[in-house]
C-alpha cells in the first residue's frame, strides 16, 4: 500500500467513521453530506474503502438493534443479504445440526 493510499484510508476512516451515529429509533434523522474530490486513480480504491466502512457501520448498527429485532434467523437473513469479503454463510437447520 502506497502512502497515497494510507492518506485516503485515514481520510475516510475519520471522515466516516468517526461521524457515526446510530439514528434507527429517531423520528429526525440527521444526514451528514461529505464531499470527496479525487482523482481516478484513487477512486477504485475509495470504491472498495468505502463498502468496507459501510459494513463496518452495519456491525455498529447490529450492536445496537434490540433484541426482539435481531434474532439468529434475522441475523442470518441480514448477513446474506450483504457482501462481505471472504465470508461465507451456512445456515443449518436443527436436523443438520444434530447430525453434525
Amino acid at each position: 500500500m502506497t502512502k497515497s493510499y494510507k492518506n485516503v484510508n485515514t481520510l475516510l476512516n475519520n471522515c466516516l467513521l468517526s461521524r457515526y451515529k446510530y439514528q434507527e429509533f429517531k423520528t429526525k434523522k440527521e444526514e451528514d453530506n461529505i464531499n470527496i474530490i479525487t482523482n481516478e486513480e484513487n477512486e477504485k480504491y475509495i470504491d472498495d474503502r468505502l463498502s468496507t466502512i459501510k459494513n463496518i457501520i452495519l456491525a455498529r448498527d447490529l450492536g445496537f438493534m434490540p433484541s426482539n429485532e435481531l434474532y439468529p434467523e434475522s441475523f442470518a437473513n441480514i448477513v446474506n443479504s450483504t457482501k462481505f469479503k471472504n465470508t461465507k454463510v451456512k445456515i443449518l437447520d436443527p436436523n443438520k445440526i444434530e447430525k453434525l
